[in-house]
């Protein structure tokens, strides 16, 4: 039996060492391994009495007590996750189901102190004259008593073992081959830049469709484009094995026939050797057997045993025309920069549809195509029917063409993800795409995101994590991992993985902002926010950065400092012409602050006549909801303003979207103190304070909105709880 002894290698680990993303660390078979082995901690006989239980829990079972589709994961599960006690047979005594919880206790402490325990309670269980006549009854029973039985022998042959064997270690079963490719230098004219950079990308996805071949995302992959590294420093900072370099010439790019010429190299990355230098001659029209010839050639090298199907997938030819194979390249160049930036979506769905005009045949054109749609919907770009009608329709297409193709399934699992909320349909689709493509982080990511909204964290957790070990160097997957955290109000990891993003991308405002807000929620620390963004300044103008303004504009409310904050909005509205909702709202609060209330009731009046004017456009959008329905509770309009915050809860309830549901229950409560609701104001704070999101105990007594409460015994008793 392996009973996952194991130990973390290569030196001492601190507290705040992790050792899920550092592969290697970790000996041992992850399936049996404890919590603390699985944070790379100090180990102890009580590491043994855990194996031991997930042993004899899967003996009953006939499964595993902690299992995930990788290492990462199981580790992910063993940590987060409970056994499912529902699985053991109905016949299990209840001495032996205490055992059980007690020898798979996460709390080394609190577990099962001695192998002896356990053989006194199986000795107990066996002797037992209930037991011997139910085994007489039951086939199902006498196999459970039968497995009891061959426990307790277990348990007398580990004793000897941990006394007389010497322990050895045991190296990892899941163990993963990790490659990275690295963009191919372009060796032709520099406005071919974007052949060389797709090329590397359609041989990355090729690989990434290996099972068992761990391949590093593009986004972590291109940050080492024209930077002199070692292949030790690289593999280091990756976590890889191999690196997959090379250089790309197109004769005559402007030529859809042009010789192309590549040559590649797979080098073993902690010591640079080279495992193989092979070059590869031909047209144009023979591009895809380029990339599969390079792909099989990794896989070969890598001494990696491929099936048919994943040999068929490597030799996939998506288009016979060459020239819409390189609108489809140029495509991908854009589509793969952030979405919220409508001259990327433009120019992707751009260059798409003219492939498609080429050959409307060329299913993976339509797929991209429908997830740029999508894209369009989502962050509104383009927020209409017709958006949605046509991303449907081209992933419908896609799928048509070719109903195994991932890309087509990923693009329909994203249309019923950003366009219909539909996460249970999302999901299907999108765990289709996965099996397809399970190197693929965006996928994972894509998950992720729905499991959060599902309020299905500890899942999404698992999908962040995977995501951030195949897109190490990307931002916005450890930003995403800090805000699940966040949001299960486990801050001090979250404020860990804020600074890796922050590290990843310190030009970027957006992890930033997240880090200073996060004080707010987790200590109420306007200083600690504040020298939050004082790094941040050193690398961004926060004067050009709305949200940036807006967090300054906040801090000095919190500290009271009004006019400070007038201030600052007035510069920020003079470029915002008309003033914004928003901006009157914020102008609204501001003198609601000071107790200037007819100052207040004239910018909460502005602020209605401009929602009239944009909720008609499209009236199901509930975050316009929420806001008319604060300004008409600062205009004393309770009614109006019940109904309203009320409609934009049922338009995003909690249940279908637990991140902006969560919103606007918070906005709903706010305008239940405006108006003097105040207990109902309450029940909405209890029930927001009991599930994961974006409100604490020290955000509530920072923000002025709840201080009418103050003198209610229900809001202080939670207060009291809260501490």
């Amino acid at each position: 039996m392996d009973f996952g002894l194991a130990k973390v290698v290569g030196g001492k680990v601190t507290d705040q060492q992790t050792t899920i993303t550092e592969p290697g660390r970790i000996i041992g078979t992850p399936a049996y391994m404890s919590p603390e082995q699985a944070r790379g901690k100090s180990t102890d006989h009580r590491t043994d009495i855990w194996s031991f239980g997930c042993i004899m829990y899967q003996m009953l079972t006939g499964q595993f007590p902690f299992e995930g589709q990788t290492a990462t994961d199981t580790l992910v599960r063993i940590i987060e996750h409970q056994p499912d006690w529902e699985a053991l047979p109905q016949e299990t005594p209840e001495n032996v189901r205490v055992l059980l919880r007690r020898c798979l206790e996460k709390d080394p402490d609190k577990r099962l102190g001695d192998f002896a325990d356990a053989a006194r309670e199986i000795s107990e269980t066996l002797s037992k004259s209930a037991i011997a006549q139910a085994v007489a009854k039951s086939a199902k029973t006498r196999k459970v008593g039968m497995i009891i039985g061959v426990v307790a022998v277990s348990i007398v042959l580990f004793i000897i073992s941990l006394k007389f064997i010497p322990r050895k270690e045991i190296q990892p079963s899941l163990k993963e081959i990790r490659l990275v490719v690295l963009p191919f230098e372009n060796l032709g004219p520099a406005d071919d830049e974007w052949f060389a950079d797709g090329m590397t990308d359609e041989i990355t996805s090729r690989l990434a469709g290996i099972h068992g071949l761990g391949v590093i995302s593009r986004q972590s992959a291109i940050q080492y484009k024209n930077k002199e590294k070692s292949a030790p420093q690289i593999a280091k900072e990756l976590g890889i094995d191999y690196i997959l370099e090379g250089t790309i010439q197109r004769e005559q790019p402007s030529d859809p026939n042009s010789q192309v010429r590549i040559r590649s190299q797979l080098i073993k990355a902690t010591d640079d050797i080279h495992v193989w230098v092979q070059n590869y001659d031909n047209d144009m029209s023979k591009v895809f057997q380029l990339q599969s010839e390079v792909a099989e050639q990794v896989a070969q090298g890598l001494d990696i045993t491929l099936l048919e199907p994943q040999r068929q997938a490597l030799r996939y030819e998506p288009t016979e025309n060459m020239e819409a194979y390189a609108y489809y390249l140029r495509g991908n160049e854009y589509s793969s920069r952030p979405y919220q930036n409508k001259d990327n979506v433009m120019l992707a769905s751009e260059m798409y549809e003219k492939a498609i005009d080429l050959d409307d045949k060329f299913a993976l054109a339509h797929a991209k195509l429908s997830q740029v749609y999508s894209g369009m919907y989502w962050f509104n770009t383009d927020h209409s029917e017709k958006r949605i009608t046509l991303a449907w329709k081209e992933s419908r297409i896609a799928l048509e063409l070719d109903p195994e193709l991932p890309e087509a399934h990923w693009a329909r699992g994203v249309y019923y993800y950003w366009c219909q909320l539909d996460y249970v349909c999302a999901l299907k689709e999108l765990e289709i795409a996965r099996k397809g493509q399970p190197n693929n982080s965006r996928i994972l990511a894509t998950i992720g995101h729905i499991q959060r909204r599902q309020r299905k964290y500890e899942e999404a957790l698992a999908n962040y994590m995977r995501a951030c070990e195949l897109n190490p160097q990307f931002g916005t997957l450890a930003g995403d991992l800090a805000s699940t955290f966040r949001e299960l109000r486990r801050y001090q990891e979250a404020e860990y993985y804020y600074e890796r993003a922050i590290s990843l991308t310190p030009n970027e405002d957006y992890p930033h902002f997240l880090k200073a807000t996060l004080y707010l929620v987790w200590k109420g620390s306007t200083e600690e926010a504040r020298k939050v963004l004082e790094r941040a300044s050193k690398y961004i103008n926060l004067a050009d950065v709305p949200r940036m303004v807006n967090l300054l504009i906040t801090l000095d409310l919190y500290d009271k400092n009004y006019q400070g904050a007038l201030d600052r909005l007035s510069l920020k509205s003079q470029t915002d012409k008309p003033l914004s909702y928003s901006d009157a709202l914020r102008y609204a609060q501001i003198y609601d602050c000071k107790n200037e209330n007819k100052s207040a009731k004239e910018y909460y009046k502005q602020a209605v006549e401009n929602l009239q004017l944009e909720i008609p456009k499209d009236p199901n959008k509930a975050w316009l909801r929420s806001a008319v329905g604060i300004a008409y509770a600062g205009l004393g309009r309770k009614d109006d303003a019940i109904r309203e915050g009320k409609r934009a809860v049922d338009l995003l309830p909690y249940d279908k979207d637990a991140q902006r549901g969560f919103r606007h229950l918070k906005d709903l409560a706010k305008i239940y103190v405006m108006v003097d609701e105040y207990d109902k104001a309450i029940d909405q704070l209890k029930f927001l304070l009991s599930v994961p999101g974006e409100l604490s105990i020290p955000l509530l007594q920072l923000e002025q909105t709840w201080d009418p409460l103050c003198d209610h015994p229900r809001y202080n008793e939670i207060l009291e709880i809260g501490k």
